[in-house]
C-alpha cells in the first residue's frame, strides 16, 4: 500500500525529487511510525505486566484467606462464602491498583504513547494521501475555522459599533 501511495505521489507531486530522496523519505516515515509503534506497544505491555501481577497477588491472598476451609465438606453455602471471599478480594486488590501511582503514572505514559501514534497515524494520512489528491488537511481546516472565527467577531463588533452610531445620531 505504502509503495502505491509512493508511485502516486511520486508522478503527480514530486516529479523533480530523485528516486533517492523519494525512498529515504519513505525509509524515514516508516522508521518514525515503527519507533511510535514500538513505544505504544511496550507501555500496552508494561500495563499488561501490571495488571496481570495485581491477579497474581489477588489469587495469592484468596488462597490465604481459604486455607483454612479445604478439608471442609462441600455444599452450596461453602461455594458462596468462597465466592463472597474472592469477589471482596478482587475488590480490595484492584481498588488498591487503581488507587496507586504506577496505575496513574503508567496509563499516562499508556495515553501519550496513544496520542502521538493517532498523531503520526494522522500526518501520514495527510502527507500521503489528502495532500496528493488536493483534499484539505485538518491544518488548513483548522486555519479556516480560525480566520471564520476572527472574521465573525470582526462583524459582530462591526454590528455593535453601528447600531451604537445610529442610535446615537
Amino acid at each position: 500500500m505504502d509503495e502505491i501511495c509512493f508511485r502516486f505521489c511520486k508522478q503527480d507531486i514530486n516529479v523533480e525529487k530523485s528516486s533517492a530522496e523519494l525512498t529515504r523519505g519513505v525509509f524515514d516515515v516508516r522508521s518514525k511510525t515503527s519507533d511510535i509503534s514500538i513505544n505504544l506497544f511496550t507501555a500496552w505491555m508494561e500495563y499488561i505486566a501490571k495488571l496481570h501481577s495485581v491477579f497474581v497477588e489477588t489469587t495469592r491472598r484468596v488462597r490465604e484467606k481459604t486455607k483454612d476451609r479445604e478439608n471442609e465438606e462441600i455444599s452450596s453455602e461453602i461455594y458462596r462464602e468462597l465466592y463472597k471471599i474472592w469477589l471482596e478480594t478482587y475488590s480490595e486488590t484492584l481498588k488498591e491498583f487503581l488507587r496507586s501511582d504506577h496505575f496513574a503514572s503508567n496509563m499516562g505514559s499508556l495515553m501519550s504513547h496513544f496520542m502521538n501514534f493517532q498523531r503520526s497515524k494522522q500526518e501520514l494520512f495527510e502527507e500521503y494521501y489528502l495532500e496528493p489528491l488536493g483534499l484539505p488537511t485538518r491544518a488548513e481546516i483548522d486555519e479556516i475555522y480560525k480566520e471564520m472565527y476572527s472574521l465573525k467577531k470582526t462583524i459582530k463588533d462591526l454590528t455593535i459599533q453601528i447600531k451604537e452610531l445610529s442610535e446615537k445620531q
